[in-house]
């Protein structure tokens, strides 16, 4: 990631009032921090309980169809694989990408065309066929995972194959919920083509958009923590790293506004955490002033400020720049720092490394 490229990812999501990306590790443990977090941003969007339930159902099966199928590539840039949740107005998108074995693709394929245009009695009963025909193969499933997202969503499956060599393929899917629960086709453009762009010219590993709420931000610490590549020494630094951005945003734009983002990649050779938030212009001047005030200071400076912040917080009373504070001080003391105006707001995006 660089500095310049943070408000482009925070475009890449239009309207979106939530959007998150993994395109780290694909392991089992991370199957119910999944849930978790379909089910808080569900539920902070106002779906109903059956929506909510829905969506985890697609969510956590969409990333288990990765693990039990996906022939995992290099890991870096496109081969990487990726599991997005996008919610919006529309409603809810799951989607993955994956290298696939080419001699899988016309069994996938031929699967995928016989759920398409079915109800969800017929998906139901075709489900039970396969279930009692022993079709399960030695990776699993027998396709049972992809006709119960099918059911469960009510949507129709969307999928892509680009053959990438004379043995590999990436594929793609992409699972629409409608708010309401309704049958019919996915129509919430292209969520999945834009995370995989993301993914491959950004090195982006994780990535939320969206409001904080203590739920979300608690299911995605428990994934950094659980790690998200293979590469545990870095697992405190990112963790802290996440939790300071979070604190910054709250300080910045108060609770509740989801008009910010987080995200974890590379940076210059190195891990990076980008912090990007829309707010007015008056406040995006103090903003990017404290940040040049804080950058100016001596690592001794940094440490008082930071013990001044946590005694005032200790004390309940205000804490003004302790989580700006808490972020330069996970990176080493420097904040880059840039912005985009847009009228009468500001996007402030920072870039630290890790």
């Amino acid at each position: 990631m660089q500095i310049d490229q943070v408000h482009t990812l925070y475009a890449a999501f239009g309207n979106d009032r939530c959007a998150f990306v993994h395109a780290g590790r694909f392991h089992d443990e991370h199957s119910a921090d999944l849930i978790q977090l379909s089910e808080a941003i569900a539920e902070m969007t106002g779906a109903a309980r059956d929506i909510r339930n829905r969506l985890a159902f697609v969510m956590v099966e969409a990333f288990q169809n990765v693990i039990r199928h996906g022939s995992h590539g290099s890991g870096a840039g496109a081969d990487r694989p990726l599991i997005v949740l996008r919610a919006c107005a529309a409603g809810f998108t799951v989607g993955t990408a994956n290298v696939m074995r080419n001699e899988d693709e016309e069994k996938l394929v031929g699967l995928l065309s016989d759920l398409h245009g079915k109800p969800r009695e017929q998906l139901k009963e075709l489900f039970l066929q396969r279930l009692q025909g022993n079709k399960v193969s030695e990776r699993g499933g027998a396709g049972l995972g992809l006709i119960e997202m099918a059911r469960r969503s009510g949507r129709e499956l969307v999928h892509t194959v680009s053959r990438r060599d004379d043995r590999t393929s990436l594929f793609t899917l992409q699972v629409g919920i409608a708010p309401n629960g309704e049958a019919g086709r996915t129509d919430h453009g292209d969520g999945i083509g834009v995370a995989q762009r993301i993914v491959s010219e950004e090195k982006v590993l994780m990535l939320y958009r969206g409001d904080m709420a203590p739920a979300v931000v608690q299911a995605m610490v428990r994934m950094l923590e659980k790690g998200v590549d293979d590469r545990p020494e870095r697992t405190v630094s990112r963790t802290r790293a996440w939790l300071a951005a979070k604190e910054l945003i709250a300080d910045v734009l108060g609770e509740n506004d989801h008009r910010c983002m987080i995200a974890i990649g590379s940076h210059q050779e190195e891990d990076g955490l980008a912090v990007g938030m829309m707010m007015d212009n008056e406040k995006a001047a103090a903003m990017i002033g404290s940040v040049e005030k804080v950058n100016a200071m001596s690592p001794m400076e940094q440490a008082r400020k930071y013990r001044e912040g946590l005694l005032a917080k200790a004390k309940g009373e205000p804490a003004p720049g302790l989580g700006l504070m808490d972020l330069v001080r996970t990176g080493g003391g420097h904040l880059e720092c840039a912005s985009t105006v847009h009228g009468e707001e500001t996007f402030v995006a920072m870039m630290i490394g890790l």
